[in-house]
């Protein structure tokens, strides 16, 4: 599964995705591979994010 934001500026695979720790705010986005590195979304395109997001999102 993919995610893109904001017109292509990032695109995402998903299952790249180690974990993502939600901050005050901003999410730090870790990734998989030989060494975990991590990118930071925050402003526009955390809004962009979560906006996609929020329909995959279970709540009880």
């Amino acid at each position: 599964m993919f995610l893109v934001i904001r017109d292509g500026a990032y695109i995402l695979n998903l299952q790249y995705i180690s974990h993502i720790e939600v901050l005050e705010n901003r999410w730090e986005v870790w990734m998989v591979g030989d060494t975990e590195s991590s990118f930071t979304l925050e402003g526009d395109d955390l809004e962009n994010l979560q906006a996609k997001l929020q329909p995959l999102i279970l709540t009880n």
